[in-house]
């Protein structure tokens, strides 16, 4: 008997309560070789190989065509935070050759080539140059040039734009050294291995050159003045991500281009205006492929099943 194979799809919410997680589930999950689950920070999704598919009316699944949409949607970065997302498609691959020998990924492998293809398509007509609704992707955009990078601060912010800007000659400055160890070199060999540097020293006046400044520090304006003209250098950009930033380099010649918090977040909106119209676009030019297939769908003489082997 030909082996049907069913994509279910399970979103579980943080806040989720255990009975319904148990209820819908714990019965549903009978061993590793049935069911494959892949889990990002977001969401859960069960890929279940079944035979007889009492699976596929369930609550909170979908199967079949169904199933292929919806995973090609939340791979094209459209069910993301930040819609458009790449780091998405990439997690789902190395899940993938992590799972290689399993049966789900075995009996879909040649038809990932088709969702690949037209994730390729979508995203290059409807979403390409949307990577940057994050503080490190629009730094990435806006420093794409740039090679030597300086950042005052050693908290959160910072450790989450240092793996975008892994291709750069980073120096991170700080005031608490041993803090700052554990927030950034952690990312050390992500730089080595992509070309980059990375260095930690300690937070003092004059700095040395570099094409920018990030501030990402609650530093005071007196500090920030006494760090900016105590300095002969002249920087390209000073990005001053401070939630009170105020544009001192406008006074300064050294500054050719300083971006404040509140011009990034300009960005963003104006990005978020266009990417909805862009979002609906993509999602149409999916359902679209859903019909198609749908259509050829409807001449195979053994149903589904062909489209699994």
């Amino acid at each position: 008997m030909i082996k049907r194979c069913y994509l279910m799809k399970m979103l579980k919410l943080w806040h989720q309560p255990i009975e319904l997680e148990n209820q819908y589930l714990s019965p549903m999950i009978v061993d590793n070789s049935s069911v494959l689950v892949w889990e990002t920070c977001r969401r859960k999704i069960y890929f279940y190989l079944d035979d007889t598919g009492f699976l596929a009316d369930g609550r909170g699944f979908k199967h079949s065509l169904e199933a292929e949409t919806f995973l090609l949607e939340v791979l094209c970065g459209l069910h993301s935070p930040v819609i458009g997302e790449t780091e998405i498609l990439g997690q789902f691959r190395q899940f993938i050759n992590n799972n290689s020998k399993h049966a789900w990924v075995q009996q879909w492998q040649s038809r990932m080539q088709v969702w690949f293809s037209l994730i390729k398509v979508v995203r290059e007509k409807y979403l390409y140059n949307f990577g940057s609704q994050s503080y490190g992707g629009y730094l990435r955009r806006v420093l794409q040039n740039e090679n030597d990078v300086q950042i005052i601060g050693s908290g959160a912010l910072v450790e989450d734009v240092l793996p975008w800007l892994v291709t750069k000659n980073v120096s991170v400055f700080a005031r608490n050294l041993e803090k700052a160890q554990v927030q950034t070199m952690k990312h050390f060999s992500h730089f080595v291995e992509a070309g980059g540097s990375l260095s930690l020293s300690l937070l003092e006046t004059p700095l040395p050159p570099a094409d920018v400044l990030i501030i990402a520090a609650p530093i005071s304006h007196e500090e920030l003045e006494k760090i900016i003209f105590g300095s002969t250098q002249k920087w390209k950009y000073v990005i001053d991500l401070r939630r009170d930033a105020q544009k001192f380099g406008l006074r300064d010649p050294k500054i050719q281009s300083w971006i404040t918090l509140e011009d990034v977040m300009e960005f963003f909106t104006q990005q978020k205006d266009l990417l909805a119209v862009r979002q609906q676009q993509a999602l149409a030019a999916v359902d679209e492929w859903r019909i198609a297939q749908m259509d050829k769908q409807t001449v195979r003489p053994f149903g589904w099943e062909d489209l699994c082997g």
